[in-house]
């Protein structure tokens, strides 16, 4: 996982775009968070 957001990083580095890539990536990280909290919290 760490890996490929790595990957997409340089990827968007390469590009000259490193606010998008950051935004994007920090995204799907806080996204993961959320659904993490939101199944811990429909299970208890």
């Amino acid at each position: 996982m760490k890996q490929k957001l790595k990957h997409n990083l340089n990827k968007y580095v390469e590009n000259g775009k490193l606010e998008q890539g950051l935004y994007k990536v920090s995204h799907k990280i806080r996204d993961k968070k959320e659904k993490i909290i939101l199944s811990m919290l429909a299970r208890s």
